[in-house]
């Protein structure tokens, strides 16, 4: 973001009508556990009482910046437009889109409502989204450093949806998940099989540099 959205002068332009601001939630823990900032880059679009309208989670390049602000300031796909839309027409995909908007903004106990009302929905995962509300709420476990609990539900989402693409990220998950609890041994496990399963996985360097990490610190 910092190096090709806010810089362009097309938002640059844009960005004249409000009072931006850059933080490092890292250092600024204060104001991100305030709007509960989990996941970077993520933008906020406030009033003027600080008080959040809709925030953009991840990369945007400056037009899809410029249009998800624009939208959120004219009520579209904000909590509150989802929930009208989830409670109007009750189907799979308005229900996740207000799970998604909840983990966004840290709210995971709501979240985690929506993504098991999706999975109750769609058992036979037709429309994929209980795949990834199951990873999901192993994601929003992940990020409350409850690691454990994490591998609990990817290796459950793992087995009830065993030909998802979202699985592989599953299984490469748990064995970091092992790895972040200090398990050393189940994460060398979970990677050998890992590699073992998808050999030819993208993955397999930076695999090779975790198992390298482990050992140096055993």
């Amino acid at each position: 973001m910092a190096d090709s959205t806010l810089p362009d002068t097309y938002v640059q332009k844009f960005l004249k009508n409000f009072a931006p601001a850059v933080i490092n939630a890292e250092v600024d823990t204060i104001t991100a556990n305030r709007y509960g900032v989990k996941s970077y880059p993520t933008t906020l679009i406030l009033n003027r009482q600080g008080q959040e309208i809709d925030r953009l989670v991840g990369y945007f390049p400056p037009e899809e910046f410029v249009a998800g602000v624009t939208n959120a300031l004219a009520g579209i796909g904000t909590l509150e437009d989802l929930l009208r839309k989830s409670e109007a027409e009750p189907v799979v995909d308005n229900i996740y889109e207000v799970g998604q908007k909840y983990r966004w903004r840290g709210e995971y106990d709501q979240a985690a409502s929506f993504f098991n009302r999706v999975m109750a929905m769609d058992p036979a995962n037709a429309s994929g989204k209980s795949a990834e509300s199951a990873y999901n709420l192993g994601h929003m476990k992940y990020k409350l450093k409850d690691y454990l609990s994490a591998v609990e539900l990817w290796k459950k989402m793992v087995a009830a949806y065993p030909s998802d693409e979202i699985s592989i990220d599953a299984e490469l998950m748990t064995a970091y998940s092992y790895q972040k609890a200090g398990d050393f041994k189940n994460a060398q496990k979970e990677y050998k099989a890992f590699l073992k399963k998808h050999p030819d996985t993208e993955e397999k360097e930076w695999i090779e540099e975790q198992s390298t990490a482990m050992k140096s610190k055993k």
